[in-house]
C-alpha cells in the first residue's frame, strides 16, 4: 500500500508566509530609502575632485562610504552632523553649509572637526568648497564600465569610479589600461596608481608600445609625475627602469614626449634620491652620455652627476 504525505499543514504554511510578507512590507514602509540631498565635487586645491554624496541618513566621501550620521544642529541652509562610527573617517563631526533639501544646492562648504569640543569652540580641522555635479556620480558605475558597449560609456564610468574613490579602483584602472579604446586607456593612465612595480611596468609599456600617440603622451606624463614627485618611490622599483632604460631614453627623440622623458630623470623635480642615483654606475654613465646629447636635460644631468660613484 502506498503512503501519501498529508497536506493538512499547507494552510498553516500559507498563513505563515502571508504574515511574514506583511511584516516585511510594514518594515519596509516604516524605513523609507534615503533621500538624496546632493552630489558634490571639490573645487579647491585641498579637496580637488573629491566627491561627496549626501542623503538625509548617510554621507559618502573619499574612502568613507555610506556612513550613517545623526544631526547635531540644523538651520536654514546648514546642517551639522556626527558620524555614528566616530573612527570611520578622519573627522567625525562635519558642518555642511548652504545645503538644502531636494538637490537644490549648487555650492556648499564642508567644515570638518576632530571632536565635539572642537565643534563647539569653532575650531575647524579643514574647510573645502564643493559644487553640485551630476547625481549619476552617486550610482554604482562598475556595471557600465564592465559591460558598456561604447568607449564613451566605459570612459565616463571609469572616470566616475576614480572620483568616487572606490577601494578597488586600481583594479579597474589596470583593466582600463588594456581597453581596446584609446579613450578609455587615457582615463585609466590618468588615474593609475597602486603597486609601484606593476604601475611602472604598465606605464612603460603604454609609453613605448601603444598604438595611439595621445596615450603614449599620457603614459609619459604619468611616469614624469610619478618620478618627479618629491615624495616619489625612491629606488623601490628601479629594477624595472633599469630593464627598460633604453626604451625610456628613446622618448627623448620624440618631440611630443621629449621634455616629459627628461622629467622622468629629474629635469623639473625628483624624488629623494633622484631616479639616476638608483641605477648602477655603468647604467648611470650611459644615462648621462645620452642626456648630454640634448639641450633640455641640464638639470637631469646635474642630478645624475650628484650621485657620486656609488
Amino acid at each position: 500500500m502506498r503512503h501519501f504525505r498529508s497536506t493538512a499543514i499547507a494552510p498553516i504554511q500559507i498563513l505563515r508566509y502571508a504574515i511574514g510578507s506583511l511584516i516585511a512590507a510594514l518594515t519596509s514602509a516604516a524605513t523609507p530609502p534615503p533621500t538624496l540631498l546632493g552630489v558634490f565635487q571639490g573645487s579647491a586645491t585641498a579637496c580637488l575632485n573629491e566627491i561627496i554624496i549626501v542623503t538625509d541618513k548617510e554621507i559618502s566621501m573619499d574612502d568613507c562610504k555610506r556612513e550613517k550620521y545623526s544631526l547635531i544642529e540644523q538651520s536654514d541652509g546648514s546642517m551639522s552632523i556626527e558620524l555614528t562610527r566616530p573612527h570611520a573617517c578622519n573627522s567625525p563631526i562635519m558642518t555642511l553649509e548652504r545645503i538644502r533639501p531636494g538637490g537644490e544646492s549648487q555650492l556648499i562648504s564642508l567644515l570638518t572637526f576632530r571632536s565635539l569640543q572642537d565643534f563647539r569652540a569653532g575650531n575647524a580641522y579643514s574647510a573645502c568648497g564643493y559644487a553640485s555635479v551630476d547625481p549619476d556620480l552617486a550610482n554604482d558605475q562598475t556595471p557600465k564600465f564592465r559591460h558598456g558597449k561604447s568607449p564613451e560609456i566605459r570612459a565616463d564610468a571609469l572616470n566616475k569610479i576614480n572620483l568616487q574613490a572606490l577601494a578597488d579602483r586600481e583594479e579597474y584602472n589596470e583593466q582600463g589600461a588594456r581597453d581596446p579604446s584609446a579613450q578609455v586607456r587615457l582615463v585609466a593612465l590618468e588615474y593609475l596608481r597602486g603597486r609601484p612595480k606593476k604601475v611602472v611596468a604598465i606605464l612603460i609599456d603604454r609609453m613605448k608600445n601603444d598604438a595611439d600617440e595621445d596615450v603614449r603622451v599620457r603614459a609619459t606624463e604619468s611616469l614624469a609625475r610619478y618620478y618627479g614627485d618629491f615624495d616619489g618611490p625612491g629606488c623601490e622599483d628601479s629594477d624595472i627602469v633599469r630593464r627598460h632604460l633604453d626604451e625610456l631614453l628613446s622618448g627623448l627623440d620624440n618631440p611630443r614626449i621629449a621634455e616629459l622623458t627628461a622629467d622622468i630623470f629629474g629635469e623639473h623635480g625628483s624624488g629623494d634620491p633622484p631616479l639616476a642615483c638608483c641605477l648602477k654606475r655603468t647604467e648611470r654613465a650611459h644615462l648621462m652620455e645620452v642626456l648630454q646629447q640634448y639641450t633640455f636635460t641640464k638639470n637631469a644631468i646635474a642630478k645624475a652627476e650628484s650621485c657620486g660613484n656609488d
